[in-house]
Parts: C-alpha cells; structure tokens; sequence
C-alpha cells in the first residue's frame, strides 16, 4: 500500500476554509438580494420624486409677508453709515449688502452689484426683486413685476443714499 505524505494528509482533514466559503457565499446571496430590491424599487421611487417635484412646481403660491421684519430704506443707509462714516462709497456698499441681508426668502436685492436696485418712492422701502424675476416685494407687499416698474415709480438705491448721505 501506498503511503500518503503527512502534508497532503493534514490537508485533507482541514476544515478551516469551511467557514471562509460560507461567509463568502452568505454575502454574496444578500448583496443579490439588496440589488434586486434597488432596480425593483428604483423606478418607482424615480417616479414619486418626480411627481412629487411637479407638484411643488406647480404650486404658485405667494409668500406669506407679515411686514413685520420690513426695513425702510433708511435703516439700511444708518447701518451703512455707521459703519463707514468717512467714507461715502463704502457705506453705500455696506448698506446694499445689508439691505440683501434683510430679503425676505425667495426675493433677493441684488447680491453680486450688478443690477441697479430701487427704493419705492411712497413708501420709502426698499424694492426687492423674486428670484424668478415675475414679482417684488415692498414693505412685506407682494405686487406684479407686469405692475410695477421701479424705475418709475422710485429711486435708485444709490442716488437714494446719496440723496440722504447730504441731508
């Protein structure tokens, strides 16, 4: 008879790599598992999103203004002021981001300067302008961009300013 080597022997009878393959298999099986459960539920979630995107698209709904946080023009060019006194063109500039701080949500006055802003002449607010372009709110009033045109009906945010910067 034909003796075996002891490696070959102590090979044969090692079960440790068992427990490695059943580990690998297991895994495998649940990650199939969460894969199908991804791409049968994909599109539908798909879906939903976007039904649920046109939804809220479509909902035209004014914000709700209380005019409680609306600030006259003139408390923007006090802040400005205040803060650069000896300095005409600086306090402009720290009034106009001052008056971009108070917007109420979903209007803006101009962050990046590039547009000229105007202050409402009646009632001395400033005119802030909806991020889509279609409204602007004045002193927490919601009116039409087809409506109103500030350059009629107000001043530029800066002759404004310089108007009171001289009073």
């Amino acid at each position: 008879m034909i003796r075996k080597p002891d490696m070959l022997t102590r090979f044969e009878r090692d079960d440790g790599g068992s427990v490695v393959v059943d580990w690998v298999v297991l895994s495998a099986a649940v990650m199939g598992i969460g894969v199908a459960v991804a791409v049968s539920m994909g599109s539908g979630v798909n879906s939903l999103g976007h039904s649920v995107g046109q939804e809220i698209g479509a909902t035209d709904v004014a914000p709700d203004f209380s005019g409680s946080d609306a600030k006259a023009a003139t408390h923007y060019f006090d802040l400005g002021i205040g803060l650069s006194p000896d300095n005409r063109r600086e306090a402009w500039r720290q009034a106009r981001m001052a008056a971009q701080e108070g917007s109420p949500k979903g209007y803006n006055y101009d962050p990046d300067f590039k547009e000229t802003r105007y202050v409402d002449a009646e009632s001395g607010m400033p005119v802030y302008q909806s991020n889509d372009g279609k409204s602007y709110s004045i002193g927490g009033k919601v009116v039409s961009a087809s409506d109103y045109v500030p350059k009629r009906n107000g001043a530029s945010f800066m002759s404004a300013f310089n108007d009171y910067w001289g009073s």
